[in-house]
């Protein structure tokens, strides 16, 4: 019974000493600190909406797909493309359209050159005139 208090007093003891040392000083360089301000200040600037993007390709090879983005970047080069996986697929999208009608007229400036496309719902950025380009 000596032996079950004595350890009982030790585990309680060592528990109160345990939680008496809570401060914890963090060194950092100054730049880190800069860093997090713009990343905050940039997340700050770009707003996620429920919008529409352009999906040109929707295939389980990876390399036919980054086929497919290239190509579309060489005559659409300031154009924001976004490649996801959803298992079993990569599926390339194109394009933060608010407006399933801006999307509409953006895919028929493409869809010549890209047979088999369709306007898709996705969370898209949304940019502060003058801040980002749009698509």
């Amino acid at each position: 019974m000596k032996i079950s208090s004595a350890l009982f007093c030790l585990f309680f003891l060592a528990n109160i000493f345990c939680y008496a040392q809570t401060n914890i000083i963090i060194k950092q360089d100054p730049a880190i600190q800069k860093l997090i301000e713009r990343h905050i200040e940039l997340n700050a600037t770009v707003k996620r909406v429920t919008g529409w993007r352009i999906q040109l390709i929707s295939n389980s090879d990876r390399d036919e797909v980054n086929r497919t983005k290239a190509q579309f970047l060489t005559t659409h080069p300031n154009a924001k493309t976004y490649l996801t996986y959803q298992q079993p697929y990569f599926k390339l999208r194109v394009g933060d359209f608010a407006d399933k009608n801006e999307a509409y007229k953006y895919m028929k400036d493409i869809n010549d050159d890209f047979k088999g496309i369709f306007i898709v719902p996705d969370v898209v950025n949304v940019y502060p005139e003058g801040t980002e380009e749009k698509n």
